[in-house]
């Protein structure tokens, strides 16, 4: 159902199939599926300092690119910013796993596997907590106080996330008249605008990553020697 017809002039940003959203990620995707591969040659070529370092590179200009990104911006820019982010968390995750692998004895490598499954399990959980809850404040903070034009039973639910508002917005549509495409359109630029601090935060965190690996990181991988 085409919901935004009530909301005419919003229409062409916003009227596209659900599934778009799915295929605008495949950048993403289809970078990791092409590099993860390539990243033990690579390290077994350069090394795994180098390939790591290149991977946080690469996700650093992925995430302050997204920084600049808003509703003008094209397709094609976003969709190479995705493939950055997913070439260069490939080019990161198999050499820090092999740098673990390679630490300890060969009988030992299943504690080896499980540490580093571990790890990234962790990593991941916190990550997506974090950002997650950055995001969350960060878009509550930027469009709550367009929400006035709301019944005050639905503005707590309607301040949770652009999902919610979009769900709130449509589901009284009738009684919001012009305010309805107004709401939605603080709704994007606060998103975005909470994207953009949530992408700092992690271009951020990718350069103090990258400085880790320059400073300490082997240069090598090197296998421990049995006594």
């Amino acid at each position: 159902m085409k919901r935004w017809r009530h909301f005419p002039g919003v229409t062409d940003d916003h009227d596209r199939p659900l599934g778009a959203a799915g295929v605008l990620l495949l950048g993403a995707a289809i970078a990791t599926v092409m590099f993860a591969p390539l990243s033990p040659t690579l390290t077994r070529l350069w090394g795994s300092r180098v390939v790591c370092g290149i991977g946080f590179l690469l996700l650093i200009v992925s995430y302050a690119g997204m920084i600049t990104v808003d509703r003008s911006t094209r397709v094609a820019v976003f969709e190479l910013l995705l493939v950055f982010l997913g070439a260069g968390s490939a080019l990161v995750i198999a050499p820090a796993i092999d740098l673990v692998m390679t630490s300890v004895p060969s009988e030992r490598a299943g504690v080896g596997s499980a540490f580093s499954s571990a790890i990234l399990s962790t990593g991941r959980a916190l990550g997506i907590a974090v950002l997650g809850s950055v995001l969350s404040t960060g878009y509550r903070s930027r469009i709550w106080g367009s929400l006035d034009t709301l019944p005050a039973g639905v503005r707590e639910a309607a301040g949770e996330s652009i999902g919610g508002t979009q769900l709130i917005v449509f589901g009284i549509h009738d009684q919001l008249a012009d305010h309805g495409r107004g709401l939605l359109e603080a709704a994007s630029s606060a998103f975005a605008g909470a994207m953009h601090i949530t992408a700092g935060l992690s271009a951020a965190a990718a350069a103090v990553a990258l400085l880790i690996v320059l400073v300490w990181m082997p240069r090598n991988s090197t296998a421990p020697t049995r006594p």
